[in-house]
């Protein structure tokens, strides 16, 4: 999952002297990294917070999302993506959309009986605490629609002992719909970006020049 940022600089070429032309290169490289990381910002910052706004751990974007690649003067291209040593396939499935295989037989889908917080079901309603001894819990399939994970009330506990809830439906795969538009509004935002730091370091560059 990379998102590729690169320059054309042939036009910016034309209006210009043959000395002046020689440092377009670097004012290019220069202001095609500046792009890369205001789209870092932008993504980390601005896009990751609106498309997930009940996940409670904002400091995963700014570890995920690197500049992956700085442009050279030899090579206009700088890359924002996936830091190597965090990769998350979830992060590609948001961004694609598509079906959710599990790592095992089935996917467990919470019904509205789950209490559900930032990080997802209570720790005391996850599948694999429900499914403790002593806890009431149980895979069957009741109603004839597929298994499900079950919890049979305690005496005690609630207001009707022996009450089945439904908590879990197991499913052999869930579609996972889009919900993470990194490289549209990604690329929006470095075209958006581009023209404003290659002006500046190219007015920049030129300016050096003729002072020397």
């Amino acid at each position: 999952m990379v998102m590729r940022v690169s320059a054309d600089i042939k036009g910016a070429k034309r209006s210009l002297s043959r000395m002046e032309r020689s440092i377009v290169p670097k004012a290019a490289r220069n202001a095609l990294n500046d792009t890369a990381f205001e789209v870092r910002t932008f993504v980390v910052q601005t896009l990751w917070p609106k498309s997930f706004p009940k996940r409670r751990n904002s400091r995963f974007p700014g570890v995920y999302f690197r500049v992956t690649r700085r442009a050279a003067t030899r090579a206009l291209i700088a890359e924002v993506g996936e830091n190597p040593k965090t990769r998350r396939g979830f992060v590609a499935l948001q961004i694609k959309g598509g079906p959710k295989i599990p790592h095992g037989r089935h996917i467990a889908v919470p019904t509205r009986e789950v209490k559900m917080t930032q990080r997802g079901p209570s720790k005391a309603q996850r599948p694999a605490a429900l499914l403790q001894a002593g806890r009431g819990g149980f895979i069957a399939d009741m109603v004839g629609r597929g298994p499900g994970i079950w919890v049979r009330a305690k005496k005690g506990r609630s207001k009707a002992p022996g009450k089945l809830s439904l908590m879990y439906v197991l499913e052999p795969t869930v579609h996972i719909d889009a919900a993470f538009p990194f490289f549209r509004l990604g690329y929006a935002k470095g075209r958006q970006a581009w023209p404003k730091h290659f002006n500046r370091e190219l007015q920049h560059a030129i300016k050096r020049m003729r002072d020397r």
